[in-house]
């Protein structure tokens, strides 16, 4: 069998080693694939361990619905039809990253990115202009839909769209429903097969637009394949138009059959017993240690018509993927720094980034990078410098990170972090999760803290409140290594706030996290004197407690807040308490002594100081995101008419009862 080429994922022609042993599994793929061409909707998991060849599976589909695809254009237009291949291209690919598993929706935006080409023009006129003429294409191009998308595309406010004016929570329900009928509207043009890999590393945004899309039912001619290894679970019910495909391990025959059609000879079965004793059948490590073998002494020719190849020494394989991976690169004489940058950046970089990271010169970086492609390590989709690299496996990449030491990974993520920093101002903006990462990573503590609280609030914001919650916990993980001081208590209060707020929004008033943060949270407030940050944190544990029922403590913590306003003379954080006063009666039956405080706290909502003072009783996070904290001023009438209407109805039911009593 000859060598497949694929355009996925390197956007260019890189060879593919023929399947072996999966022959059954790519078959299933066929079939779904042929049934969402009929019109009949498939949704495909292919799951397994990493290195089982999953990405290689789905790349292989991926080819034989892209040469269709061309065939068939070719058919009806002609050779000149190939104006613009990448929009008519029938796969749609999002690839999770570990990188970004906390970044909201990262798959979407980054193949949008990759899809309309904008990730390289630095004018945002020119990549709004290309997203207007993409939208306009599919008939989508409304003013809602263009802010929506402009979103996801981290594009900067422009005079032919304005903001969509919905609450986060609304803008997240209209950004999924855009998704959904843009992945309709593009299928209703061709068939599609939508891919989604490594679901292990998903972020919660994504997952759960997936599980709406799925949910919906079969989607005419989209077949959805998505992989992940085994440790994952998808959390929506099994349709009946899903399918499971599990990939296991090869076994010795089938590593027999690979190596031989690799060797083009006679093996000596101990050679494939040595190597399928170091794989245990994973066919990316019988890919690689064939591939070093074969460049080694192990594989020799005696002639061109009796090819013959020696046995080997156990010391001549490596033991180790990552031993593998170095004693490659030593064997290309490749310049380590590059090689080791690369891996620091993560499994897909731009080129630009790494050529103002290293130290070499243009010339012999890209002379490295070319080896690294020949080698099959890396895969690139166009052209330097307006390119973009891929390792061909996480594990290569992991491996090759990992043979750092450790020392030398801090200098370099140090050395990556400063130059994003300095140069990179878009991922200080979009991206201040892989600063945090790469500062981290440096030990550089305090702003590794900074990016983690920046990215918790870019989530938040965008309702992403599951990937806020990881990211401000990131910080407050990190926060535990740096010794007390007053600084560090600020910058955990900055952290606390929006955390509480997003466990409310998230998990509900009466989760468990909740009460612990604001009360951590208030503690730091009163050793910080810090009035306004403190009520709001005051509030936060009263919502905590009045969900759960606990309305001895509310009626505490009212009195405390009712004291704090008097001790301040704050008409603003006075009416605040008010309410608090107010909602802990109603609900423990007193509807008259909750009217009157609701009373009292509208009569100081007319006080103009009362207006002025309202927005700093907010501490950080709690503007917008949490209902209960959203203005006693806004809600108070409408407790005021629920316990008048409660005091009506317990007048009305008195005097049935003593009518009845006299009758």
């Amino acid at each position: 069998m000859s060598k497949s080429v694929s355009s996925t994922p390197s956007g260019g022609s890189v060879a593919l080693t023929p399947l072996t042993g999966r022959d059954t599994e790519f078959s299933l793929l066929k079939d779904r694939w042929e049934q969402a061409q009929e019109g009949m909707g498939q949704v495909l998991l292919v799951v397994g361990q990493p290195g089982l060849g999953k990405s290689r599976l789905v790349q292989t589909l991926t080819q034989r619905v892209q040469a269709q695809a061309s065939d068939a254009s070719f058919t009806a237009a002609g050779e000149s039809a190939s104006a613009s291949v990448e929009q008519d291209s029938p796969v749609i690919e999002w690839r999770c990253s570990q990188h970004f598993q906390n970044s909201e929706l990262h798959p979407v935006s980054d193949y949008l990115e990759r899809f309309l080409g904008v990730g390289h023009d630095p004018s945002a006129t020119a990549r709004f202009d290309r997203l207007a003429r993409h939208l306009e294409d599919y008939d989508l191009c409304r003013p809602k839909f263009l802010a929506l998308f402009a979103k996801l595309l981290f594009l900067p406010p422009d005079e032919r769209y304005s903001a969509t004016g919905l609450t986060p929570a609304r803008e997240r329900e209209e950004t999924f429903r855009a998704l959904g009928q843009w992945l309709r509207a593009y299928s209703d043009k061709r068939p599609i097969l939508l891919v989604v890999e490594d679901l292990h590393w998903i972020d919660a945004s994504t997952l759960e637009f997936l599980g709406h899309f799925i949910g919906e039912g079969p989607h005419d001619r989209i077949l959805t394949v998505l992989t992940f290894r085994p440790e994952f679970k998808t959390p929506w019910p099994a349709p009946a138009h899903q399918t499971t495909l599990a990939l296991n391990r090869l076994t010795r025959r089938q590593v027999a059959e690979w190596m031989r059609r690799d060797a083009g000879a006679t093996l000596p079965e101990s050679l494939v017993a040595q190597i399928y004793h170091r794989t245990s059948g994973v066919p990316l490590l019988v890919e690689e240690f064939t591939r070093m073998a074969h460049e080694s002494t192990v594989f020799k020719s005696a002639g061109v018509g009796s090819p013959h190849v020696s046995a080997a020494s156990p010391r001549e394989l490596p033991q180790t993927l990552q031993e593998l991976v170095m004693v490659r690169l030593d064997r290309m004489s490749s310049n380590r720094e590059v090689a080791q940058l690369a891996a620091t950046l993560g499994r897909e970089f731009d080129y630009e980034l790494l050529a103002a990271v290293v130290t070499v010169n243009e010339q012999t970086l890209r002379a490295e990078l070319a080896k690294l492609v020949s080698a099959g390590i890396l895969y690139v989709k166009g052209q330097p410098p307006a390119c973009t690299y891929l390792f061909k496996h996480a594990l290569l990449e992991e491996a090759l990170h990992s043979a750092i030491d450790g020392a030398e990974r801090r200098r370099l993520h140090q050395q990556v972090a400063e130059v994003m920093e300095a140069r990179f101002t878009h991922l200080v903006e979009t991206q201040p999760e892989l600063l945090a990462e790469h500062f981290t990573e440096a030990g550089i503590i305090e702003k590794a803290i900074g990016y983690c609280l920046r990215a918790g609030l870019r989530s938040r914001d965008r309702f992403a409140h599951v990937e806020a919650i990881s990211h401000l916990t990131k910080g407050l993980k990190l926060l535990e290594t740096l010794e007390a001081s007053p600084e560090r208590d600020a910058r955990e209060l900055e952290l606390l706030g929006p955390l509480g707020t997003a466990y409310i929004a998230s998990r509900g008033y009466a989760a468990p996290e909740v009460g612990p943060v604001f009360r951590r949270a208030r503690a730091l407030c009163e050793q910080a004197g810090q009035t306004p940050q403190l009520f709001a944190m005051m509030w936060g544990n009263f919502a905590f407690h009045i969900v759960r029922g606990d309305f001895r403590v509310c009626t505490e913590l009212a009195d405390e807040a009712m004291a704090f306003g008097e001790r301040l003379n704050d008409p603003g954080i006075l009416m605040e308490a008010l309410f608090l006063k107010a909602l802990t009666r109603l609900y423990r039956g007193d509807f008259a002594g909750a009217r009157d405080c609701c009373a009292r706290g509208a009569r100081r909502l007319r006080r103009p100081r009362a207006h002025s003072l309202l927005g700093r009783t907010r501490g950080p996070g709690c503007r917008r995101h949490s209902p209960l904290l959203s203005g006693a001023g806004l809600v108070a009438p409408r407790f005021t008419g629920q316990s008048a209407a409660t005091q009506r109805r317990d007048a009305r039911a008195r005097a049935r009862h003593e009518s009845a009593l006299q009758s």
